[in-house]
């Protein structure tokens, strides 16, 4: 039977489509963390201290992918692949994470356990993360890199979207129990669609079929500790240097947005938690359409400048919103204004992946990788935990004035990126 089952390696369009829906799996807890459960929270008027605490704690383990990348580098089951084992296994893990969502029966109540929980889902998550984009630098033909990422960008943000909108609603209908439902039978079939595809011809498609690992690949030698003194070498590097801390102060912005657009929608302008949740979801829909269209465009003009275009343009459009926030008051208004923010969000975070992938060192490279997105989730928790604070200096208006800063400095930082010197650097790694 595994020689009759799809390969991708062998068709660009099957990438593109097994690749998306990885990142839709992604989204999933993702939505249920930063969009359904802190939208809901603030409907039933939890303090904004334990929604900040909320998405804080468990986005964590999106920063703390680093740690599973040298595991994933070093050890893995060949004959089925180099990072499919890992996939599944992941997957595997995260539906069962997933069913025990049907014993939280009063979020409110039962708050940390369901903080635990969360935060073991995402841990899955960003597990497979790790594996997936491990899987896309050694697969993914440097050409196309721009449309495959806007294609997992797009797949992330629809998990996103779906989950988003359709978590308050779910919540208010049946609690958490309803939430899970729908969520274990979507995961379900993404993992039967992950079973049923190898990454290269002549693999097992289960352990104890028939099958044999493909020459071309092999794990790294060496103990774990030489690795990451490998790894280290890389990351110190001017360039790399430069965009981790950029990826860190940019991102400050996505933690600090999850809880200030739930806030200044529901409990400045009135709007429900089902509002700002189902405009949420579809604008993220729409945004996943508008990034489809960027990917050949970052193919064409190059990922370092399409990051820096990015950067400026996204902090202009906070800056504005500044001197017009009393405008969201408005419902096409505030539509207008989550769709706008998510599709710059898209062209962004695009941008960022093409360009991660084009600093990374071939011997290191799904580790170093998950190190630029480690750090990226980790700007992620730290702007959910600082809001209270930033909220409280500044007010809730002012908050888009700081995060227009954030990406203003980012970009004037970018001035002093060079693609070619690290390339050079890299070669006298190598």
């Amino acid at each position: 039977m595994s020689s009759r089952l799809p390969v991708l390696t062998e068709s660009r369009w099957l990438r593109f489509g097994v690749f998306t829906s990885y990142y839709l799996l992604q989204g999933l807890p993702f939505g249920i963390c930063f969009i359904g459960f802190p939208a809901w929270f603030t409907g039933q008027g939890v303090s904004k201290e334990l929604i900040a605490s909320f998405s804080a704690i468990s986005g964590l383990p999106w920063a703390l992918k680093l740690i599973v990348g040298p595991l994933m580098d070093r050890y893995s089951f060949l004959p089925m692949g180099m990072r499919r084992p890992w996939i599944m296994g992941m997957q595997g893990m995260l539906l069962i994470v997933t069913s025990l969502l049907f014993f939280i029966t009063d979020a409110v109540n039962q708050f940390w356990w369901l903080v635990g929980l969360c935060t073991a889902m995402n841990v899955c998550a960003a597990s497979e993360d790790v594996a997936v984009d491990g899987l896309a630098i050694a697969i993914i033909p440097e050409e196309e890199r721009g449309r495959a990422n806007a294609f997992m960008g797009a797949g992330q943000m629809l998990g996103i979207s779906l989950t988003g909108m359709v978590a308050v609603k779910l919540l208010n209908f049946g609690g958490v129990p309803a939430l899970a439902t729908f969520l274990f039978i979507v995961i379900m079939v993404l993992f039967i669609i992950s079973t049923l595809i190898r990454e290269r011809t002549g693999e097992r498609f289960l352990p104890w079929s028939k099958g044999e690992a493909n020459p071309e690949i092999n794990v790294l030698d060496g103990s774990i500790y030489a690795i990451l003194k490998d790894l280290l070498r890389t990351l110190l590097m001017p360039m790399s240097v430069l965009v981790i801390l950029v990826t860190f102060v940019h991102r400050l912005h996505a933690g600090l947005y999850k809880v200030w657009a739930p806030d200044i929608s529901i409990n400045l302008f009135g709007y429900t938690d089902a509002n700002y949740a189902t405009w949420s979801g579809i604008t993220m829909m729409i945004s996943a359409f508008v990034g489809l269209a960027f990917g050949p465009v970052v193919d064409k003009i190059g990922a370092p400048r399409a990051f820096k275009f990015c950067l400026l343009a996204i902090g202009i459009w906070y800056t504005s919103v500044y001197f017009s926030v009393d405008s969201i008051a408005n419902p096409k208004v505030a539509a207008a204004f989550i769709l706008l923010d998510n599709s710059l969000l898209m062209l962004i975070f695009i941008a960022f992946i093409a360009m991660g992938m084009t600093l990374c060192r071939v011997r290191v490279a799904s580790t170093q990788f998950a190190c630029y997105m480690a750090v990226a989730n980790l700007g992620l928790s730290g702007g959910s935990a600082i809001y209270p604070i930033v909220s409280d200096f500044t007010g809730v208006r002012g908050v888009s004035l700081f995060l227009g800063a954030l990406f203003i400095l980012s970009w004037l930082a970018m001035f002093m990126f060079n693609l070619d010197r690290h390339k050079k650097d890299l070669a006298q790694l190598d």
